[in-house]
């Protein structure tokens, strides 16, 4: 080896080993290594921040600021279903991530948002909350589909409790903390049924021999309609003891809204390329023509209010809109409306485009406790929004 670079080589870390200990004569040892370079001169001395432990887990809290403009957007995350209750002394929203989910509850009268549920359910596409929202049925397509029952832990560090329904699942809803009401298909029948939370015991309620009916339950009554397409003509049918009975006349596209006694029917209009909505009293028979759509996932009515609140385009809609728009081909530029069941009026109350710059396409609308605010997604990005009326 070149002895000139050995003897350069030599006195170059012997003069870094001597300019080392001159820095900690003048300066004193570092408590933290990443103080060796802090007292150099070459920036400002500034304050460190205090220091984080990483070893400690510690829930943080979101704020949200609710007392904005009237239209809010809740979430920047996609949603997969929410719900919303009252307790003695709060309202409160609980939401589940789409594809994680984590469950969230946000609290509406202070805004705080904190996470109930870390546990990670991978492919989460759908949730449905019981009524006081400490029960969640959750739909993953984690290697195939999957149906979960999850009770909703009071500590967030504690894992979900789940219990699996059939896989084929369908129509999922929860009137009450106890029960879970869901129904299955063949290629002939659709058949009802209830599931006891805490027992996990499952009974049959009906059999209808009409293959993949869309069930609703209602103020304790049961109906049924096939799915909708301009191309068969449909109807709409109250359950009992097995048997259908029909609610109202048939249409072509038929698509019902149903909420206690508020009834409405959309459908195809025969010879004309549009679809439109009447209102339907069942003990007269009487139909009235409102002036926009109410499609069932984007409207909400409670019981004895003459008022139902829907999300409709101003423009009147072809005959394709419903299949086109469950299908997920056409999405909707929805304004809010509010229906006078009684004077067959629709008066819209916001308009989203003008309001926040943004097409919203409302589905799973939901009305909160004392008929203040209005809860929705927007099915183009599955966030949550919230109106306050």
């Amino acid at each position: 080896m070149n002895r000139p670079l050995i003897i350069t080589v030599g006195i170059i870390v012997v003069l870094f080993m001597f300019g080392v200990w001159a820095f900690l004569f003048m300066f004193g040892a570092p408590t933290d290594t990443r103080d060796v370079f802090s007292n150099l001169g070459i920036v400002d001395t500034a304050e460190r921040p205090e220091e984080i432990n990483l070893s400690e887990k510690e829930s943080v809290n979101v704020v949200l600021s609710l007392n904005g403009i009237p239209l809010q957007q809740l979430t920047v995350v996609p949603v997969a279903g929410f719900g919303v209750a009252t307790t003695s002394s709060k309202t409160i929203l609980r939401y589940v991530e789409r594809g994680t989910g984590h469950i969230f509850e946000v609290n509406l009268n202070s805004g705080t948002q904190t996470q109930v549920s870390g546990t990670t359910i991978p492919r989460t596409i759908d949730a449905t909350f019981s009524p006081d929202l400490s029960v969640v049925v959750l739909t993953t397509e984690e290697e195939g589909r999957k149906v979960l029952v999850g009770e909703i832990p009071e500590n967030s560090e504690t894992d979900l409790q789940r219990t699996l329904l059939p896989g084929d699942a369908q129509n999922i809803s929860m009137h009450d903390n106890v029960d879970i009401l869901f129904t299955r298909n063949n290629n002939e029948q659709t058949i009802g049924y209830t599931h006891k939370v805490a027992t996990q015991i499952e009974t049959q309620d009906f059999v209808i021999n009409i293959p993949n009916l869309t069930i609703v339950w209602s103020d304790g009554h049961i109906y049924g309609y096939p799915k909708p397409t301009k191309y068969l003509e449909g109807f709409l049918y109250e359950i009992k003891n097995n048997t259908l009975t029909p609610i109202g006349p048939g249409a072509y596209g038929l698509l019902p809204f149903i909420s206690g006694d508020v009834l409405a029917f959309s459908y195809a209009n025969e010879g004309l390329d549009e679809y439109s909505s009447t209102l339907y009293e069942k003990e007269t028979g009487v139909a009235k023509k409102i002036p926009t759509l109410a499609i069932p996932e984007k409207c909400v009515a409670l019981n004895n209010n003459p008022i139902i609140w829907c999300g409709a385009e101003i423009l009147s809609q072809n005959s394709d809109y419903v299949e086109n728009w469950y299908k997920g081909i056409y999405s909707s530029n929805d304004s809010i409306w509010l229906i006078n069941t009684v004077t067959q009026r629709a008066t819209q109350i916001e308009n989203p485009t003008q309001s926040v710059g943004r097409s919203i396409d409302i589905t799973d609308m939901i009305i909160g406790p004392n008929i203040e605010k209005l809860f929705f997604i927007n099915k183009t990005d599955s966030t949550l929004w919230m109106y306050t009326l």
